[in-house]
């Protein structure tokens, strides 16, 4: 799952590529996309710790330690 924040004409804020996965599965054999029913609601600030380095995402564009 790739995560993002914006504006709503677009301007990026963050972007996090490959932070989590999950696999949704059909008992009716069906395809296509899955959308729950979902309401976001936010009390307060949100924050997020930065997740782990994974080496299968690095672009090699940060210098060396």
């Amino acid at each position: 799952m790739d995560v993002a924040t914006h504006r709503r004409d677009g301007t990026p804020y963050d972007y996090l590529r490959g932070l989590h996965s999950f696999r949704v599965k059909s008992h009716v054999k069906d395809v296509g996309l899955y959308r729950p029913q979902h309401r976001w609601s936010f009390a307060g600030g949100a924050e997020i710790a930065p997740p782990e380095p994974r080496a299968e995402l690095d672009l090699g564009d940060e210098p060396d330690a």
